[in-house]
């Protein structure tokens, strides 16, 4: 006999109600996100010095101490920055939500031990090409403009610390903006100019971005780690289930094809998730209920 076709009661921690008080947590928090990445990317772009793109034009490659000191930045900003205080306070903020629920029924609180292994483990992991495809980026930038016959570290370097901090897509588009504006016979303080403001506007999405996304991990597995972790401690009277609850006026064909998914609370979605977001900027949530038999 399936789940379905048992005779069940249903008790709720968390449904689509819950879906807008993420979405509220979110827009009021991410601010201070948008501010660490832009601090983050601002240290990356000091490295790119006169002197280190003159020594890159001479091999024609990112120089190997330029690199070391990308990944110390790199480390530091994942294990001191991405555990700054509103990625716990997403954390905590979701746990507690289930936390007073889980009160009201049995009288006890969880203590979440399980969102800080997974935070250690998995934090900042969608802050993606920072290192290895970074270096291709800067790689091919470099191949590109002294191919353009620009010779001048010093232009050459303003060039590349616009592209520093955006994805090799993202790069590519502001090298092509950059291409066209050449092509029209602008000059270059006036191409120079105009680049920085379009990789402003592309730095400005992209921090938005990872900070909703980096938010939107942190709630999620606050309310999945405080629901495992009750459940652990046999706090519920019955199996925790979850359900997939898409979000947002327009999601995606693969959240939306899960709406309404409903899986074991310890087991993933059929997209291979625990929990959302399924993809940067996902707006999903996940609802939590325990079946009684």
């Amino acid at each position: 006999m399936n789940l379905l076709e048992r005779k069940t009661e249903t008790i709720t921690l968390t449904d689509r109600s819950d879906w807008v008080k993420m979405v509220q947590f979110i827009n009021r928090n991410q601010g201070k996100g948008i501010s660490l990445f832009s601090k983050f990317w601002d240290e990356m772009k000091s490295v790119v010095t006169v002197k280190n793109v003159a020594m890159a034009m001479q091999s024609m490659n990112v120089p190997i101490h330029w690199r070391k000191t990308w990944d110390g930045i790199i480390k530091d900003f994942v294990e001191i920055d991405i555990h700054d205080d509103i990625w716990m306070k997403a954390i905590q903020s979701a746990s507690e939500k289930i936390d007073e629920r889980i009160k009201k029924r049995v009288e006890k609180q969880t203590t979440n031990q399980y969102v800080k292994e997974w935070m250690d483990i998995h934090g900042a992991e969608l802050i993606v090409e920072l290192t290895t495809n970074q270096y291709k980026t800067i790689h091919a930038l470099l191949h590109d403009q002294v191919t353009k016959g620009i010779t001048s570290p010093y232009t050459l370097s303003k060039f590349i610390k616009s592209f520093v901090g955006l994805t090799s897509r993202e790069a590519l588009a502001v090298a092509r903006h950059q291409l066209a504006l050449m092509a029209e016979g602008m000059s270059v303080p006036e191409v120079l100019a105009s680049t920085k403001k379009y990789a402003d506007f592309l730095h400005g999405v992209r921090a938005r971005r990872i900070a909703r996304t980096e938010l939107s991990f942190g709630y999620g597995h606050g309310q999945l780690g405080a629901a495992l972790d009750a459940e652990k401690k046999g706090y519920f009277p019955g199996e925790l289930w979850k359900e997939w609850i898409a979000g947002g006026p327009n999601p995606c064909e693969r959240c939306e094809g899960m709406d309404g998914e409903k899986v074991k609370a310890n087991e993933p979605f059929s997209e291979g998730v625990d929990t959302h977001p399924l993809h940067p900027n996902c707006e999903c949530s996940v609802g939590y209920f325990i079946y009684r038999y």
